[in-house]
């Protein structure tokens, strides 16, 4: 399916698409890189103009700024505290099976979830949970799989 299909709507990002045809619909379908980081780490990159928008979106709403994450816009698919020596075997397979650039779609939950200090939203994703699968960790993160828009202060203890 594409935009110009009638269960689409537009979003100014590439590869991203809103349900129903506003933006205040309820999901946007979007596709992140991979991204293989030092430590084991596993991102999904996902364009930075997507979380600069989403927090003006919340300044507009709420009247607050929020800080950027001290990393650019991503989805932790998996961390170096999961690493275990499975896990280290099969990163390394599938570092050249699925190179940094491959696309992996997902879905953002607009209904926007905060500790206090975090702000993120909820990712849905088969094709992560099947990756972190394949790489023998458990479908889902103790965290859960989300995209972090910002924090009301700088916290570099924050797991995400």
């Amino acid at each position: 399916m594409t935009p110009k299909d009638k269960n689409y709507g537009y979003s100014p990002f590439e590869g991203c698409y809103v349900f129903p045809h506003v933006y205040g619909g309820d999901t946007m379908r979007c596709h992140g890189t991979l991204e293989y980081r030092d430590n084991y780490w596993i991102w999904l990159k996902v364009e930075e103009e997507f979380g600069r928008y989403l927090r003006r979106l919340f300044l507009l709403g709420n009247g607050t700024k929020l800080q950027r994450p001290s990393n650019d816009s991503h989805i932790t698919v998996a961390s170096s505290h999961e690493v275990t020596d499975d896990y280290r075997v099969m990163y390394e397979y599938y570092k050249l099976l699925m190179p940094n650039g491959t696309k992996l779609p997902f879905t953002v939950d607009l209904n926007l979830w905060t500790n206090g200090n975090a702000y993120w939203y909820p990712v849905k994703s088969v094709a992560i949970e099947d990756f972190r699968e394949k790489l023998g960790l458990p479908r889902e993160r103790e965290f859960s799989i989300h995209f972090a828009i910002g924090y009301l202060t700088q916290n570099e203890n924050v797991v995400y």
